[in-house]
């Protein structure tokens, strides 16, 4: 077989996918193949003078259990009115990264960690068909590829963290979509979140509703449990999940979609989104 055939994923591909999709396996050895997310000290707060909220970002498979400490240089804060800014300073550990952020302004805020696309070629080799990966596109496989290599595939891989804070009332501002990449539309105010009660949000690619995306939906506490509770969602016609959360606390809410792409450079992209909100109790 020569170089560049594509034949059906293999056990080695369709592990980094599951990890990439925020499943529990623990063989990759690369901080690109965690999922990432944050969990802020306080989703909703309602003091009527500015508050400082702490806030945990790590890389890891666990929920809500932190792995990996991760730069925060793509960390984008959208504030209430709109406005977009960096975090000034944070702390970056072995297992978590952490940084306090002021909420001086009324309203609800965006955390956003979204940092360039990694490509990655998978290929077998020798006569097992052993199955390896390099962190090249199908342009640099052309030379990277090592003498033998067949069924090579090579995926774009985006992944994008969000979580909301909010001080008093909820705000809309933050909630609007672009219409471009991979989007969640919070058709439910991720600030008004209510145990027991529907939840809606929709799931968006360039603006147009996406119907096939694998969604998990894990609440928080799984060290403390056999069962991880983790729920597969599926969207409806319209890209809109519908789901009710059952206990009060912090969940991860995991979305994934791959598709085939016209790149010359890669021959699948797969986006994820990791969302971290609160239910509050009834």
């Amino acid at each position: 077989m020569k170089p560049g055939t594509i034949k059906k994923p293999g056990a080695f591909k369709k592990l980094i996918l599951t990890t990439l999709l925020g499943g529990t396996l623990a063989a990759a050895t690369t901080a690109s193949a965690h999922p990432v997310w944050m969990l802020p000290g306080e989703f909703n707060l309602s003091s009527d003078k500015a508050e400082w909220v702490s806030i945990d970002a790590t890389a890891s498979h666990s929920v809500f259990a932190a792995d990996k400490g991760i730069d925060l240089r793509d960390l984008r804060i959208v504030q209430p009115d709109g406005k977009s800014e960096r975090v000034g300073s944070y702390f970056k550990g072995h297992r978590r990264s952490v940084f306090d952020l002021e909420l001086d302004q009324e309203g609800t805020y965006k955390l956003q960690i979204q940092g360039q696309p990694r490509v990655m070629t998978f290929y077998r080799i020798g006569k097992r068909g052993t199955e390896k990966r390099g962190f090249f596109d199908k342009v640099e496989a052309k030379n990277r590829l090592p003498e033998g290599a067949f069924d090579a595939e090579t995926i774009q891989f985006s992944r994008q963290s969000l979580s909301y804070i909010t001080r008093l009332a909820p705000t809309s501002k933050v909630l609007e979509t672009t219409g471009k990449g991979f989007e969640l539309e919070a058709i439910t105010h991720p600030s008004d979140i209510i145990s027991g009660e529907p939840v809606k949000f929709k799931l968006l690619m360039n603006g147009q509703p996406v119907t096939n995306a694998e969604v998990a939906l894990t609440p928080a506490g799984t060290r403390y449990r056999d069962d991880r509770m983790k729920t597969a969602l599926k969207a409806d016609t319209d890209g809109v999940l519908n789901f009710t959360p059952k206990y009060a606390g912090p969940y991860l809410l995991t979305a994934s979609i791959e598709q085939d792409s016209t790149s010359p450079r890669f021959d699948k992209n797969v986006a994820t989104i990791f969302l971290t909100f609160e239910a509050q109790p009834e």
